[in-house]
C-alpha cells in the first residue's frame, strides 16, 4: 500500500511539472525577448532609413550616377586568426537610368588598387590619387578619425580592380571610409560618375559633400 502511495505522488510530480514547465519556459522566453541585445531590429531599421536619406542626398548633390554604403565583414578563416576579409554594399541610389549594382561577398584581396589606398593612404597604383583637396585638408574631424577619400580615374587604371568598377559602368569613382567616433573604419562610401570628372573646383565640391556625408552616416557604428 506504501508503496502504491509513493507511486502515485511520484506521478502527480511529474504531472505538476509537466504542466509547470512550458509556463516556466514561456517566462524565459518572454525574459530574453524583452531583454536588450546588441541587435535591435526597430533601431536598425530606423538606422537603414537614415543611411537611406543620407545616401540619396549625397547623390543629389554630387550629381553622381550612383552611391552605395560599403560594410566590411570575414566570410570566413583561411586559417586561424587570419580572417578573410569581404565587402558587400548596403544602401544604394542610382540617377534615373542606372543601374542598380549591388557588391557581395567580394574578397577585398582581389581589388587592392580600390581597398589598399583607402585603408593606407598609399596610392602606388595607376589612375588612383588623392584628391588635392584631401592634401591640404586641416580638418580637426577626419584627422581625428583618420578619415580619408580617394579618388579612382577608371581608364587609367589596371587589372581586376579596374574591371570592377569598369563594368559598373563607372569613369570616375571617390571612395571614402566610413569611420566611428573612435577611428575605427567599418565601411566605405563609393561614389561613382559614369564620364570623367577632372575639373578641380569641381573635384572640391564633390570630396565637400562626401566629407560631410560620412560624417552623418558616422551613427550607424557608433
Amino acid at each position: 500500500m506504501e508503496t502504491e502511495s509513493v507511486y502515485l505522488i511520484s506521478i502527480f510530480i511529474l504531472i505538476a511539472i509537466a504542466m509547470v514547465s512550458p509556463y516556466i519556459l514561456f517566462k524565459k522566453m518572454i525574459k530574453i525577448v524583452s531583454q536588450k541585445h546588441d541587435f535591435n531590429l526597430p533601431k536598425q531599421m530606423v538606422a537603414n532609413k537614415r543611411s537611406d536619406l543620407v545616401v540619396n542626398e549625397t547623390r543629389v548633390l554630387t550629381g553622381a550616377d550612383r552611391v552605395t554604403v560599403i560594410r566590411f565583414h570575414n566570410g570566413s578563416e583561411f586559417l586561424p586568426n587570419n580572417p578573410i576579409w569581404k565587402i558587400t554594399s548596403g544602401s544604394q541610389m542610382k540617377a534615373d537610368g542606372v543601374s542598380y549594382e549591388d557588391i557581395q561577398d567580394v574578397l577585398v584581396s582581389r581589388i587592392p588598387a580600390i581597398i589598399d589606398p583607402v585603408i593606407t593612404g598609399e596610392t602606388d597604383y595607376d589612375g588612383v590619387s588623392i584628391p588635392e583637396s584631401c592634401k591640404k585638408c586641416i580638418r580637426k574631424l577626419c584627422l581625428e578619425r583618420s578619415a580619408r577619400t580617394v579618388k579612382f580615374k577608371v581608364s587609367d587604371m589596371t587589372g581586376y580592380s579596374k574591371m570592377f568598377l569598369q563594368k559598373r559602368g563607372t569613369e570616375t569613382a571617390y571612395m571614402a571610409t566610413l569611420n566611428s567616433t573612435k577611428g575605427k573604419i567599418f565601411g566605405l562610401l563609393l561614389v561613382e560618375f559614369s564620364d570623367k570628372r577632372d575639373s578641380l573646383k569641381e573635384e572640391e565640391k564633390i570630396v565637400k559633400i562626401i566629407c560631410e556625408s560620412t560624417e552623418k552616416l558616422s551613427f550607424m557604428f557608433d
